[in-house]
């Protein structure tokens, strides 16, 4: 009777603890279940939060480079743009200094330098050739009239143009040809001519100018002591 009871009291235990598992499973199961998820968020969010720290530092990484390329650009486009007009104004000035006169008068000069340029930008014609054909012609003296009364800097004659460039009168166009700078505009402007008729070339071109064959080799002497050959 004792053992009986015994054994039915074991049994009562045992339906309370399978009891007490199948209510405590479920929890357990749903605790594990949310820290599961606890993890894979916590994980997930990681993932988010690393994400835009990379996409911010490559937007950086471009925007750096960018500047640095445009920086670069500039620095590069600079001297593209003014080093050429620069260097070609100075080499005139030069060429100036090396073949007149020492006593030239300081205002002559740079009404030389300056139209000798102008019309090296305007006409094409090198503005050290121009310097060369004063220094031959006049010496860089703006009053100089030859044997067969060639006029001032660049030594035109007045009764083969004067027509040519709108004048009614060879008097008033000698007149005008006294003026260093319409003197040399004139000049370069029958040069370049010359230059269009025989096709680019300096030699031919500084013959048809002077109208001597001797005349293009003391060109070149001139030119080559400007040192715009080089």
């Amino acid at each position: 009777m004792f053992k009986n009871r015994l054994l039915l009291f074991g049994v009562f235990w045992l339906a309370i603890l399978f009891s007490s598992a199948a209510v405590v499973s479920p929890k357990v199961n749903d605790s594990l279940s949310q820290l599961g998820n606890v993890l894979y968020l916590t994980d997930e969010e990681e993932v988010l939060q690393e994400e835009p720290r990379l996409t911010e530092s490559k937007e950086i990484t471009k925007t750096e480079v960018s500047e640095e390329k445009k920086e670069g650009e500039v620095a590069k486009a600079e001297p593209n743009d003014q080093t050429p007009e620069v260097s070609r104004l100075t080499m005139i000035e030069l060429s100036v200094d090396k073949l007149a006169p020492k006593n030239i008068d300081p205002e002559l000069k740079k009404v030389i330098v300056n139209t000798a340029y102008q019309a090296e930008v305007d006409q094409g014609i090198d503005g050290c050739m121009i310097v060369s054909v004063i220094k031959q012609e006049s010496n860089f003296n703006p009053n100089a009239i030859g044997r067969d009364r060639e006029v001032g800097l660049m030594q035109i004659m007045g009764r083969y143009w004067y027509k040519h460039f709108g004048f009614k009168s060879r008097a008033e166009f000698e007149k005008e040809l006294k003026d260093p700078e319409f003197n040399i505009l004139t000049g370069t402007a029958i040069l370049k001519k010359c230059l269009d008729k025989k096709r680019g070339s300096y030699t031919k071109a500084l013959k048809c100018y002077n109208g001597s064959s001797s005349y293009p080799p003391k060109i070149m002497r001139h030119y080559r002591k400007t040192g715009c050959s080089n």
